[in-house]
Order: structure tokens, then sequence, then C-alpha cells
């Protein structure tokens, strides 16, 4: 049997799913109640398929805009799990999100008995000071190649970002939480990597050239551009003045 993921499936395939779903809801439980939010998703283009031999087996529903997206539905069929099938429909679908400039997908772990599903993909807690919209049951996983945080977060002749998990008030005498070395491409604004951090809006962030402080404010002001959808996301910095 051939398994094949569509990215465009048809509404012969949107009726397979409904069938399905139908069908396991009549056997106890299902996401057959989100119907109405699983269509509008495949009217609006934000739903994927898994295919065994062109029959839909399983789907996904995803919402938000780049660089921050949110997996809202992943199912697969009673009969066809376990075989590896959710992890590369997943994988199938980040993809398809990374392609449209997806740097995140989050999503709301329920039911929660698909926690350890993924975390396994490498999903992981969102810092607790984030925000209070943050449930703990919201895992994130970042789906581009993007810079480490500095180790020891000392760097003090180089050109970098530092981040505290706090408002500037808070953050003043503490140090950073991370620290990321700025590294462009030659004679680019553009970095190597992307420096890339879920985050609260309000938290302090610092760009640093060695003792120039270039800036220094909530991120939501310091850095405009770079912050979207509780994500910190520096893609393109201009080189300070006089080198960098």
């Amino acid at each position: 049997m051939a398994t094949t993921f569509e990215l465009k499936p048809t509404r012969q395939h949107l009726g397979q799913t409904r069938r399905s779903l139908k069908a396991e809801a009549a056997a106890g439980g299902s996401f057959f109640n989100n119907w109405k939010i699983i269509e509008r998703a495949f009217k609006e283009d934000r739903f994927a398929c898994a295919l065994i031999d062109g029959r839909a087996v399983g789907f996904t529903v995803w919402s938000g805009a780049a660089p921050c997206y949110r997996l809202e539905i992943e199912s697969v069929r009673p009969d066809q799990r376990g075989r590896g099938i959710g992890r590369r429909l997943a994988e199938a679908t980040f993809d398809h999100l990374r392609a449209r400039g997806g740097a995140m997908v989050d999503l709301e772990c329920q039911p929660r008995t698909s926690e350890s599903f993924w975390r396994n993909l490498g999903f992981l807690d969102f810092h607790p000071k984030i925000g209070q919209h943050i449930k703990p049951d919201n895992l994130y996983k970042i789906i581009i190649a993007d810079v480490a945080p500095l180790s020891d977060g000392s760097c003090p002749d180089r050109e970098v970002i530092e981040l505290w998990a706090g408002q500037p008030f808070e953050a003043k005498s503490q140090r950073a939480d991370w620290t990321w070395r700025v590294a462009r491409k030659p004679d680019s604004p553009t970095l190597a990597l992307p420096i890339v951090q879920p985050c609260s809006g309000d938290w302090r962030v610092v760009w640093r050239a060695g003792h120039s402080v270039l800036a220094d404010d909530k991120i939501k002001h310091a850095l405009k551009g770079c912050y979207a959808g509780d994500l910190l996301f520096i893609r393109d910095l201009p080189p300070p003045e006089g080198g960098g």
C-alpha cells in the first residue's frame, strides 16, 4: 500500500475524511464535532491529507500566517495508527508551512494523551512568563534552522542580541536569559542564520555592538518588524555604523 501526503486535497478526500470521523464518533470519539472548522480550513487551503492508495486516512488543519502557525488538528484513522503515518503527516505539514515562510508551529495538546507524540517530534514548553494566554498544554517547535544562544551568555566584544524573560524594569540588574551573537552574510543585512525565540513583546531586549548599545527597550518597541505572534524573529539587521 502506497502512503502519500496531499497538500492540495480534493473534495473527495474531504468526503472520505468526514465519513471516517463520523464512524469514529459513533464508536466513542473523534474530531467530528469540529467539522465546520475542518471544512472551512479545506476551503481556505489550510488542510492536508495522508493518503493510502489515494484514500484519505489522516489529516491536518492549521491556522495563522508566517512566521507563526498553529497546528489546530491532526488525526489519523484508528485502524492506521501505530504505523508512523501521524509523524510523517506532521513533518509534511511542517515542510509546507516552512515553504510558506513559517518559523514556528505551536499547538494545544488535546487530548492530553497526545503529549508524548508531540514531544517526540521535538515540541517544547513555552517559557512560563510568556503570558497568561499560553496554557500549560501549549507546546511549540521551531521548524527552521536558527542560531543557537551562547551557552555561557558572554560575548563582550561582539555584536549580540540579549533577551530577558521580563519587562525592562524587572531585568535591569539581571543577566540576560538568552544571548545570540549576530553573524551576517557577506555584504548583506541578512543574518547567516535567523534568531528565533518564543517570547512576550513586553520582554526586555538589548542590541549591543561591543560596549555600544544600539537598542534597549521592550521587544515590540526596540526591534520593530522583528516580533510577531509571541515570536522574536530576526532575519535582517542593518550593520552598526562604522562596521559590525
